[in-house]
């Protein structure tokens, strides 16, 4: 592998590989009510998991899934072994569309989490190519976007 520092890309190399792939993250968090324990709440657990599919299956979910709590490494889990906060992320055409969206989230219509919605521009990593996709399906309008106040535009900016 290469000395990742022995040279730098100049900046028009480095803005020309950002993805700035509009999307939307959705982090959940579990409210009071939250028990997969019960009845009810294996239901919801099959709920949402048939609603996220569904996503899939209409090519806008990019990725979802649980996130593991800060505690330290090899601590167990919750008595369920689930951990109730997750993560998903989903092409909309617009931030009020994503809101939308996830107000139909069996949980979150059930009381039993929150979902916060933020726009997520993907940038960098192999996931770029997959999230134009999603993107050219679903999203609205390419957002405004103006020069970093890192982007150099002069020409020291270029690399050796």
């Amino acid at each position: 592998m290469p000395d990742r520092f022995s040279r730098r890309r100049d900046t028009a190399a480095i803005v020309e590989r950002m993805g700035r792939v509009r999307l939307f993250a959705v982090f959940m968090r579990p409210t009071a009510a939250y028990d997969v324990e019960s009845e009810r709440g294996r239901d919801l657990m099959l709920d949402h998991l048939d609603w996220l599919l569904d996503l899939e299956d209409e090519g806008r979910l990019f990725a979802g899934g649980p996130l593991r709590a800060g505690g330290p490494v090899g601590a167990p889990p919750g008595e369920s072994g689930i951990d109730p906060t997750g993560f998903f992320v989903i092409g909309a055409a617009s931030l009020e569309e994503a809101q939308e969206l996830v107000a139909r989230e069996p949980f979150a219509c059930a009381g039993w989490r929150t979902c916060v919605v933020h726009t997520w521009l993907l940038n960098e990593g192999v996931t770029i190519s997959v999230g134009r996709r999603v993107e050219e399906i679903f999203g609205g309008p390419k957002p405004e976007l103006g020069t970093a106040s890192w982007e150099r535009t002069d020409e020291s900016g270029k690399g050796a």
